[in-house]
């Protein structure tokens, strides 16, 4: 039953419900079968008996009638009529014996009262007859006597076997009605039997292999939802409950695991690893990144705090230099001051020339774009006469065609004449004419021909100059043009060199004032190093109380509370927007109030710390 499912379990108590319905159902057929049988039995037998019985009484009366009216009537013909009812009477009797099931005593009894009645019937036939005759003897009265105490027992006795008749047939009828009542009372015992049993087992199915364990695992899971996991069912059936079951119990373990994780995070421990159940174990990897998130932060912070100190003293000394650096570079902007103003000067002469340059070139384009539409014009007519002469050729090919059939109509002519005699000589010589005159057109369209053919390869080779001649004017624009362009573009560049120029004296003015605040600044600056250096002392002991896992981007100890000795300060990373963006708002905070803490409002005005996009960072 345990490696059956729940579903298997639930077909299994109603297979039981029905094998005991059906077994109710059989029982109650086999007892109507029995009531069936009985009925039938009372119905062919009983009832028949019965109700033939009666019948015999009345035919047996009928037949005393019939002799009593005869003896009184004197008539034999009457005799005669009790004939008939005799032998229905007896044939009555013989389908009684016949009836199935007859009971044996009435058997016995219904056939010595056919033997007597045949005997009574066989004595009192002749003696009625003989008493209608007179002819009876001395002992008529004695027989007489005889026959009507042999009447009256038999009429007793058909008397009897109608009253034993139906006193059987009420009998059975009885008995019937006892049996179908007690059929009935035994179907609802086992109707109430099934019930019970079918209760039964299916309750304790229910109880023990599907509530009970629910009830566990509903159990487990209310006390997982409370918050402890120390919780565990043992089971050990098979069916979908008992996997339900296992399944909270691995699912209670591993958020064992992962909260024992998570109290080792909270204590400062991110070297515990945290095992995923699945790739859709959301908690376990929402852990296991929140342990390599707070890992690589702590790590990068650590080394921040490192380049931060290092930092700071570098930038005492800086500051330092600062102070002298500002003084001679004060000399040198005087210096710088005086060469950008002759740098001035010849700028906006070469910037005058430029625009005049720039003009004369914007001319010589125009004067190309004119010269290549010319020429466009001169191929355009080189080609209408190029096909003004294809087609006079066309036409001089149709004149030829033309003197070719003259020609054949002359001979024709001439032949014509030939057999015309004498009678044909004018048209002979109006043909040989007409002959002569198509030879002659056929030469001259010949010549035509020729000087057009000349003509047509001039033209070709006109074409074919005027088309190179097209191509080098499109050099020559193009090249202009992109003189132009250029000329254009050092003019423009000369204005915007000599604004930027302009821009640069002004800005040396300025860089002037910013150099001499930058002795006052320098003091500040390495008041505010000293400061910075005992802050992230400071941080570095609070990072001490971390344990995190060794990775090879950190160049640190393994242990964040070693304090390294402070070098030369390394390169910065590159800090990535994605890398920024995901610092913690606390950094971002503690970042301000550092920042905050450096700078004077007169520094922040002239030096930014945040312009500097690697110092950024820290």
């Amino acid at each position: 039953m345990k490696s059956f499912s729940v579903a298997t379990k639930i077909w299994l108590s109603m297979l039981v419900l029905v094998l005991a319905y059906l077994g109710s159902q059989v029982l109650a057929w086999k007892l109507e079968k029995n009531l069936e049988t009985q009925l039938r039995l009372i119905d062919s037998t009983y009832f028949v008996l019965s109700r033939n019985s009666e019948r015999l009484i009345g035919t047996f009366e009928e037949i005393q009638q019939d002799f009593m009216t005869a003896v009184m009537t004197g008539e034999t013909a009457a005799l005669q009529d009790s004939i008939p009812k005799k032998n229905a009477l007896l044939q009555e009797m013989g389908h009684l014996l016949n009836l199935p099931s007859l009971p044996v005593n009435t058997s016995t009894h219904l056939s010595k009262l056919l033997e007597d009645f045949k005997t009574h019937f066989e004595a009192a036939l002749p003696l009625y007859t003989a008493m209608i005759r007179n002819e009876h003897g001395a002992d008529a009265t004695a027989k007489a006597e005889e026959l009507r105490l042999g009447k009256e027992s038999l009429h007793s006795r058909f008397t009897e076997l109608r009253n034993s008749s139906q006193e059987a047939l009420q009998l059975r009828m009885d008995a019937i009605l006892s049996d179908q009542a007690a059929s009935r009372n035994l179907q609802w015992i086992v109707f109430v039997l099934v019930l019970l049993v079918t209760w039964l087992t299916t309750s304790i199915v229910i109880r023990n292999f599907i509530c009970k364990p629910l009830l566990m695992a509903t159990e487990l899971a209310a006390t997982v939802e409370q918050g402890n996991l120390d919780m565990r069912i043992e089971i050990d059936s098979e069916d979908e409950i008992g996997v339900l079951v296992r399944t909270l119990n691995r699912m209670a373990e591993g958020l064992k695991q992962k909260a024992e994780a998570a109290q080792a995070i909270a204590s400062g421990d991110l070297t515990r690893q945290i095992v995923l159940s699945s790739s859709q174990d959301m908690l376990g990897q929402a852990f296991s990144n929140m342990s390599n998130n707070l890992n690589h932060f702590l790590s990068e912070v650590h080394e921040s705090v490192v380049q931060v100190a290092s930092g700071a003293s570098q930038l005492h000394g800086a500051s330092q230099e600062l102070s002298s650096g500002a003084s001679r570079q004060a000399s040198s902007l005087e210096q710088i001051s005086s060469s950008m103003v002759e740098i001035g000067a010849q700028t906006k002469a070469n910037a005058q020339s430029a625009h005049k340059a720039n003009d004369l070139a914007v001319q010589s384009r125009q004067l190309g774009e004119n010269g290549h539409q010319q020429m466009a014009r001169l191929l355009e007519a080189i080609d209408a006469i190029a096909k003004s002469s294809r087609e006079i050729a066309k036409i001089n090919r149709v004149i030829d065609d033309i003197a070719f059939q003259t020609n054949l109509l002359a001979l024709n002519a001439a032949v014509e004449a030939a057999r015309a005699g004498k009678h044909g000589k004018g048209f002979a010589v109006v043909a040989d004419e007409v002959r002569n005159l198509a030879a002659r057109s056929a030469k001259a369209a010949k010549e035509t021909a020729d000087l057009i053919d000349g003509s047509v390869r001039r033209v070709e080779n006109g074409t074919e100059a005027a088309n190179s001649t097209s191509v080098a004017l499109n050099e020559i624009v193009s090249g202009v043009s992109q003189v132009a362009d250029l000329i254009h573009q050092i003019s423009q560049a000369s204005s915007e060199q000599e604004k930027g120029i302009s821009e640069i004296n002004k800005s040396l003015v300025h860089v002037e004032e910013v150099t001499q605040s930058f002795t006052a600044n320098a003091e500040e600056t390495a008041a505010a190093s000293n400061e910075l250096s005992r802050q992230s002392t400071v941080v570095e002991n609070l990072l001490g109380n971390f344990k995190i896992i060794k990775s090879d981007s950190v160049k640190t100890k393994q242990v964040l509370g070693n304090k390294p000795a402070a070098a030369k300060i390394p390169p910065p990373k590159t800090v990535t927007a994605q890398g920024v963006k995901n610092q913690s708002k606390g950094w971002e905070e503690l970042k301000a109030n550092a920042n905050s803490q450096v700078h004077s409002s007169k520094a922040k005005d002239l030096i930014s710390f945040g312009d500097d996009e690697e110092f950024d960072r820290y």
